[in-house]
């Protein structure tokens, strides 16, 4: 009788540990666990799963500055509060899968990847479809999944209708007998304070209808792109060439005229519910992370760079400015060095610095600039001693030279020779001005002599100058001083 016990405990105490390790996943696994992968939890309720889900919930939010007088209660549904509702409007390829992500960054959020996925590659401006569609938005964002069926049914064979809600197929990769169960996911849905949804397949003037809905109060933000780089992407989907409300121009601008003038007329009625977002590519991510918080945007950085490292090689001279102007805030109010994309965007622009067009150079100065300014010493010189001082081009050398400078100047050569801190420095610092020193460009060797003054006004540079280089090499070195203070 005892062990029986005993093995019952035991089992309580793995399933409470296996609902802890699945709520405090910080990012959902891409596949589905195999079958032989996953552990027995048949003894597990939908009921125990969101009642666990609720109570990360509060954890998770618990230092969250609701308004005074508010609590998490006042926005959870199965509380009798009213959750924090959004929607973004929108058409394909227009940024809205970037947008709605940062959205769902929010703690506590849910979120409806678009909900109207089902009705296929159609524009939903009216009848047939307007009625149906309308009452299935409706119903999600009041965490109503009764009569859902061909909503779940299409989710079943498309499962990235429910991968970009991270928090739920969390839960459905551990407990996939839940996942497209319509009562478990009402109850779900329920205790979340915060939802969000993002659509692409109808037309704002319909969409009235949800901010006519006082119970809901939900929030509207159209977004827009201009037409001639959402055509131009959407050129590359295999779902889209064929499909006249995708693929046709002159239905494309017809529908943004259309949701102009809608957007016209919702801002003078519903001032403090809806927004509209003119996406301009780079300006519009580098004003979110402005605005934004930085650990909200975080995860997506490296995405960003990358498209950022493919800007700045377009041979078109007005995008890769605007790639080096962004990348300089990017440095400024992210200060993201994971690599390898922060090293890959500072080699671009050291590249860029020897640019036949004086513009591109320009931007790209500035930019590191921004990067020597605002990005840590060690980060800063680590990357910058990466290729720049062994380019071909002296240009690219010169520029490299000068940051360096900037960067001790701004970190004080009491940081950079001070024992306690990083040797890699240190070294990198001492080799490199010993190279640029003896480089055959003079406006380079001038800008090292530089460095080498701004590290000499600290006692300790002799030291390490005898501790990193050869004594021939520092003979040969002050020989070189001497010749430039004669020229």
């Amino acid at each position: 009788m005892f062990r029986r016990n005993e093995i019952a405990i035991f089992a309580i105490l793995a399933s409470v540990c296996l609902l802890l390790v699945v709520f405090n996943q910080k990012e959902a696994p891409r596949y589905p666990l195999y079958e032989y992968e996953r552990p027995n939890v048949s003894h597990i309720t939908s009921q125990d799963v969101v009642k666990m889900q609720q109570q990360n919930i509060r954890l998770s939010l618990r230092d969250y500055p609701f308004p005074p007088e508010k609590t998490l209660d006042d926005y959870t549904p199965v509380t009798g509060g009213s959750p924090l509702r959004t929607i973004i409007v929108t058409t394909w390829r227009s940024g809205s899968t970037f947008l709605g992500d940062v959205l769902n960054a929010v703690p506590g959020n849910y979120y409806h990847y678009e909900p109207l996925l089902d009705y296929g590659i159609v524009q939903i401006r009216g009848p047939p479809y307007a009625e149906s569609a309308l009452t299935n938005l409706k119903k999600l964002l009041n965490c109503d999944y009764s009569n859902m069926e061909n909503y779940l049914d299409f989710g079943k064979d498309h499962t990235y209708l429910f991968i970009h809600n991270r928090r739920l197929w969390n839960l459905c990769e551990a407990f996939p007998q839940f996942c497209f169960n319509s009562r478990f996911l009402t109850q779900l849905c329920q205790v979340f304070p915060f939802q969000s949804m993002k659509t692409v397949r109808i037309r704002l003037r319909l969409v009235e209808e949800l901010l006519k809905d006082t119970k809901l109060n939900v929030k509207v933000l159209l977004l827009v792109r201009d037409p001639r780089g959402t055509l131009q992407s959407r050129k590359h989907r295999d779902w889209c060439p064929g499909a006249p409300d995708c693929d046709k121009p002159n239905l494309v601008c017809a529908d943004m005229v259309a949701d102009y003038s809608a957007a016209i007329q919702m801002k003078k009625l519903y001032p403090d519910r809806f927004r509209r977002l003119a996406l301009r590519g780079l300006a519009d991510i580098v004003e979110i992370c402005r605005v934004i918080d930085i650990d909200l945007i975080y995860d997506y950085m490296p995405s960003i760079h990358q498209r950022l490292i493919e800007l700045l090689k377009s041979p078109r001279s007005h995008v890769c400015r605007t790639a080096c102007q962004a990348a300089g805030h990017l440095f400024e109010y992210v200060k993201d060095t994971r690599r390898p994309e922060f090293d890959d965007i500072v080699d671009i622009l050291l590249h860029k610095t020897a640019d036949s067009n004086r513009f591109i150079r320009h931007d790209a100065n500035l930019a590191l600039d921004c990067m020597v300014t605002h990005i840590s010493t060690f980060n800063a010189v680590r990357a910058l001693c990466q290729k720049g001082p062994f380019h071909k081009n002296p240009l690219v050398r010169c520029a490299t030279v000068r940051l360096l400078v900037c960067a001790i100047v701004i970190a004080g050569p009491d940081f950079v020779l001070n024992p306690n801190n990083n040797e890699y420095t240190r070294k990198r610092v001492i080799l490199n001005m010993a190279r640029f020193l003896e480089d055959k460009n003079l406006d380079t060797r001038k800008l090292a002599e530089r460095l080498y003054k701004v590290l000499s006004k600290d006692t300790r540079f002799e030291v390490y100058l005898k501790k990193y280089l050869e004594k021939e090499q520092i003979t040969k070195i002050k020989k070189t001083l001497r010749i430039i203070h004669k020229k």
